[in-house]
């Protein structure tokens, strides 16, 4: 199977925008990235060359058939020629790899790069001469790049304008003008080397904060806690394992509560006039044709996951059928931090005068034990409207 990157089209695409080039004799790019700063993203190994070439100023570009190039098996390709004597050309070579060749305004080679690539990433192998000086990686997912060399790998800050991309990556090039590459240098071989890891686990020091985690399927709550050995990898950087510790009951504040232990506080009011009533809610009134908001409290904080309200009406004196159904709301006034309790809210419809509106609450953990809540044992909370 082919392993070709079509980075010829990929190219074409990327050349659409005019570029510029400062007046000082030192190259600079349309969004004020200068020679020196393209070349600060990367380790020495290859900085030294981007910085003869970092061909981040105006150009022009055409396609360049193989017949002018010496390689055996060249495919046709791209002649890229910056404004400041740069040149690049962009092809693929017998074996169907991607290749680019750089060369400096005085015509000597600057570097060649040999592409492959697996699902989502690109790698190629860095070389000048022939001679293979590193490697570099490109996810092109999240826009990561490493390079290796030297022993040592080096995470690019690509959340630097002037560091995104590959450092070969030409924009903003006037298409269909005139640019002939030249002479081909002696790229490298595919290597095929495997680059080391594109971090050092011990630079791993910002893992995520220990958080409560609701699993999958079961609702059940657990912590999660990466403060075990990081490792990386040259797709992910930096890898935090996560542990869980399973809760019995809740999580609040990344801690495990205790068992749900009381449904208490359940109060009533209504608003008339902008003026707040309390409404008693053990068969008390309300007034007619207003909403009565109803709060509780759930304790310990973070133990009940949900409460349920089981309701219904009928007229006054008689026994209501408690099979309508809601659920109460996280009241957004519960006051943040404190580990005692959990308020919910939930807000009846108005009623007309002579019905009576009875219901019971249902708090209940993640792992599905609860606590019913009445005024008194068999007995709902209640209030007629009046």
């Amino acid at each position: 199977m082919s392993r070709r990157l079509g980075v010829v089209w990929v190219v074409l695409a990327a050349l659409l925008t005019p570029a510029g080039c400062g007046g000082s004799g030192t190259p600079v790019s349309a969004t004020g990235v200068t020679a020196a700063r393209r070349a600060a993203c990367y380790p020495s190994c290859l900085s030294r060359l981007v910085e003869r070439c970092p061909l981040i100023n105006a150009c022009t570009a055409n396609f360049e058939t193989s017949s002018s190039v010496p390689p055996l098996g060249e495919s046709d390709g791209i002649a890229i020629c910056f404004s400041d004597g740069e040149r690049e050309r962009e092809a693929t070579d017998i074996n169907d790899h991607a290749v680019v060749y750089v060369k400096a305004a005085d015509g000597a080679e600057c570097y060649a790069a040999v592409g492959d690539q697996q699902p989502g990433i690109e790698s190629w192998d860095l070389s000048v001469g022939g001679q293979l000086f590193g490697y570099l990686t490109w996810d092109l997912v999240n826009g990561a790049v490493a390079v290796s060399c030297d022993g040592t790998t080096t995470v690019v800050d690509v959340t630097n304008p002037a560091c995104a991309g590959v450092p070969w990556q030409a924009t903003g090039c006037d298409m269909g003008q005139s640019c002939t590459f030249g002479q081909v240098p002696a790229a490298g071989a595919w290597d095929g080397g495997t680059p080391p890891p594109p971090c050092d686990p011990t630079l791993c020091t910002t893992p995520p904060p220990r958080a409560c985690e609701s699993q999958p399927v079961t609702n059940d709550e657990a912590v999660a806690d990466y403060s075990g050995a990081p490792t990386c990898d040259d797709v992910n950087g930096c890898i935090y394992p996560k542990s869980l510790t399973p809760c019995d009951h809740g999580c609040y504040l990344a801690q495990c509560t205790g068992p749900l232990t009381a449904v208490s506080n359940v109060t009533g009011s209504a608003t008339v006039g902008g003026a707040v009533h309390p409404v008693f809610l053990n068969d008390g009134g309300a007034p007619a044709g207003s909403a009565v908001t109803v709060t509780a409290r759930t304790s310990p904080r973070g133990a009940a996951s949900s409460v349920k309200v089981n309701y219904g009406t009928c007229p006054s004196g008689t026994f209501c059928s408690t099979i309508a159904l809601m659920f109460m709301s996280h009241d957004p006034s519960t006051p943040d931090g404190q580990t005692d309790y959990d308020q919910w809210t939930i807000t009846f419809a108005a009623q007309s005068a002579g019905t009576s509106l009875q219901f019971q609450l249902y708090a209940t953990e993640p792992t599905g034990n609860g606590i019913l809540s009445q005024a008194a044992p068999s007995t709902p909370w209640s209030y007629t409207s009046n």
